[in-house]
């Protein structure tokens, strides 16, 4: 678990992602937001459909376009229908990254 940090279940399963684990992903952090996620499975908690989709955009946001299209398909595979917003993390980080 990240130093100093306690994992609460009661915060992971509500419908807004943990501060700490929106930060991570939001500044390309991926494994500090990986790690997050595997403690939430760890603790029994089901990852849903948002936090794939940070996991995806932590990914893209460190131009791991490999790692965001594998977390696209790992979401797929965990029985979740990737929608519009996953697909469009993943073709952004593409177009970020493409030449001119």
């Amino acid at each position: 678990k990240p130093k100093g940090l306690t994992l609460s279940t009661s915060i992971l399963t509500s419908t807004v992602p943990h501060p700490t684990f929106y930060m991570d992903m939001k500044r390309g952090r991926v494994a500090l937001a990986r790690q997050w996620f595997e403690n939430m499975e760890a603790d029994g908690v089901t990852p849903d459909s948002t936090s794939y989709l940070c996991m995806i955009r932590a990914s893209a946001q460190a131009d791991d376009l490999e790692g965001a299209a594998g977390w696209l398909k790992r979401m797929a595979e965990a029985g979740f229908e990737p929608r519009r917003k996953h697909f469009h993390a993943v073709m952004t980080a593409h177009a970020r990254n493409s030449d001119p």
